[in-house]
């Protein structure tokens, strides 16, 4: 069975009753999002709880008061409970705005305080585990419900907390007048709370389920209206498939909820059938009652209103407290994805971090070796190399062989290897990862397209330099695009790419060199590149490597690439296979040994003599 499965059938009637125990947190978020506006509105509550009951004693005081009145031939004790039932009017109405009036403020400031907490969660995730499908779903159900259960969650405690008020003042009333009505009245609603408490687990259980299918659906709305996407998906034609499995998707989740909700539809009509004809039992009770003489007629529109009115509050409380339950359900998701285990995050969080580095002077791998979850066969297999100040490494060999994995073990966005790397001769597990991270200036193969203007795709590089535009100038010349960013519309402040109003799509070559140009912005001591000239032209690709040379003279570079013409001018050059480290050298060193480095390299120097040939002839 697996992990989930089993945790969805523990999901019992009892258990589902314990998620109170998630009501200390809730609180805690409520109160952190905003005091003041919390207290008002419990306050609010409270009275609006009182409300009711005041209202239904003032109106049977205004009747009675009007029979009196006919009697005694004065107009005096009507004035007086007409002006209370009046007042007390105005003031449910005051109480009922300012409600309005904070409700929606409160919502979205507890929705933004929600996004914050996942965000933050987020950001703490090492790159292993946030590539992992489980916790992907985890995200998912904690996202899935954030805009309106938490909210709903709070509502539904202050609208329990209103009704429990209401509850004892009526049934104080009427166990005054009959104290087996008001047992009966209190018991009615709760015949029905275990067949809708039933109801919410399925509809948990089902959404639980449905996560995987939600992100493939998500998945496939993004790929038909994304720009990034939008050019295959037009030229293979794939719109209408996308299409038909999207659709596929929601008729299945359509399905399934129509049949959830025609099944909580027939519940719900059953039990008010009978509620309504034992509600007409008590009421011709009341009438009984007043025709033998034992109640006035004010006092029988008041045991009617109380008897509906604790109808009314006692089913309210029962689905309320089932709503919370189901709320609180949705708030395990939360929890569960907040409370990830330290295993899945970065493994050593800057506080508890023994070693700062002013400066990386040298980088030596130590045997490692490096398993991707849930894969037989390691990507990387003890690795060792060094790396010294003033040294440019070059790593070449076959798509799959590690490469890019390497670098991000370098980077310690994968930091759950075996083995270990140092730093200055310190091991990487000891040293602040965050302080190091500066120190380090990295463009990825899969770099980021920002949309967002260029004085943010360049200064994210280095975000306390965002606003000094000649730094920023600066590592645009280095990447070679200062002129282009000097003919833009708006230069710095241009918008890139078309998500929004006023964007300038920029070619796959100059969103690259942005990219180069990010990493350059960094102050660091070591420089990264992972296949920095894929999208460029050889002449722009020179161009690239001759500033990169230029840039880490005096620090440490390393890059990744298929094309060995920049290859030749690294210090070290390291081939790698299938994982493990199958040649190292110079250039010099590595074509004397005639290899797989210089078979690769005659191999991709021959195909550029053929082009020549073939041109020639």
């Amino acid at each position: 069975m697996k992990k989930e499965d089993a945790e969805l059938e523990d999901i019992s009637l009892s258990n589902i009753l314990r998620s109170i125990q998630y009501w200390p947190r809730v609180f805690r978020i409520l109160w952190e999002t905003h005091k003041a506006y919390l207290l008002i509105i419990a306050v609010i509550n409270i009275l609006q709880g009182l409300t009711p009951v005041v209202a239904l004693l003032t109106t049977t005081q205004l009747i009675n008061s009007v029979a009196k009145s006919h009697q005694q031939g004065t107009f005096e004790a009507i004035g007086w409970a007409f002006a209370i039932y009046v007042v007390l009017g105005l003031f449910s109405q005051c109480l009922a705005l300012v409600e309005n009036y904070l409700n929606p403020l409160f919502e979205r400031l507890l929705t933004n305080r929600i996004n914050i907490l996942i965000m933050e969660k987020s950001i703490q995730l090492s790159l292993s585990a946030f590539e992992d499908s489980d916790i992907q779903d985890q995200l998912q159900r904690a996202r899935q419900e954030t805009s309106y259960r938490p909210y709903q969650i709070f509502s539904s405690i202050f609208t329990l907390g209103t009704s429990f008020i209401t509850l004892f003042s009526t049934v104080a009333l009427i166990v005054a007048w009959n104290a087996w009505v008001a047992v009966l009245l209190i018991l009615i609603p709760v015949s029905s709370f275990v067949s809708f408490l039933r109801l919410g687990k399925e509809e948990f259980i089902l959404n639980y389920k449905r996560a995987p299918r939600q992100r493939e659906a998500w998945y496939l709305g993004f790929l038909l209206t994304k720009d990034s996407t939008f050019k295959e998906v037009k030229l293979f034609q794939l719109g209408t498939y996308l299409k038909a499995r999207y659709e596929e998707l929601f008729q299945g989740f359509y399905k399934e909820d129509k049949r959830l909700i025609r099944k909580r539809s027939l519940t719900s009509v059953s039990f008010e059938i009978f509620y309504q004809m034992v509600i007409g039992a008590i009421i011709l009770l009341i009438l009984w009652t007043a025709y033998v003489g034992q109640l006035l007629v004010g006092n029988v529109v008041g045991m009617i209103q109380a008897t509906n009115l604790t109808h009314g509050t006692s089913q309210g409380i029962v689905q309320g407290i089932l709503s919370l339950c189901q709320h609180n359900l949705y708030m395990k998701n939360l929890f569960a994805y907040l409370d990830l285990e330290q295993k899945s995050v970065a493994s050593l969080p800057p506080s508890s971090a023994e070693f700062d580095v002013s400066g990386i002077e040298s980088i030596e791998f130590r045997n490692v070796t490096f398993q991707y979850p849930g894969r037989g066969v390691p990507a990387l297999r003890d690795i060792s190399f060094t790396l010294r100040r003033g040294e440019t490494i070059a790593i070449v060999g076959k798509n799959g062989s590690g490469k890019t994995t390497l670098l991000k073990c370098i980077t310690q966005l994968y930091d759950d290897f075996q083995g270990d790397i140092l730093i200055n001769g310190i091991s990487i597990r000891t040293i602040n990862i965050e302080e190091l991270r500066k120190k380090i200036g990295v463009v990825f193969q899969d770099f980021v397209h920002y949309e967002m203007d260029v004085r943010h795709n360049i200064g994210f590089g280095d975000i306390d330099s965002i606003n000094q535009d000649d730094e920023l100038l600066q590592a645009a010349s280095q990447a070679g695009i200062q002129e282009m960013v000097e003919e833009l519309p708006q230069k710095l402040e241009t918008r890139l790419g078309l998500w929004f109003e006023e964007g300038h799509q920029l070619s796959g070559g100059q969103w690259q060199r942005i990219a180069i140009a990010r990493a350059f912005m960094r102050k660091a001591d070591l420089y990264i590149l992972d296949e920095p000239s894929s999208y460029l032209d050889p002449e722009a690709e020179k161009d690239v490597f001759d500033k990169f040379y230029n840039l880490v003279k005096g620090k440490l570079g390393i890059f990744i690439t298929h094309r060995y013409s920049s290859v030749s001018f690294a210090d070290k050059i390291i081939v790698m296979d299938q994982g493990r480290i199958v040649e190292q050298g110079s250039h010099r060193e590595l074509m004397k040994e005639d290899g797989i480095y210089a078979g690769l390299y005659h191999l991709q120097a021959s195909s550029f003599v053929m082009n020549e040939d073939e041109n020639d002839a």
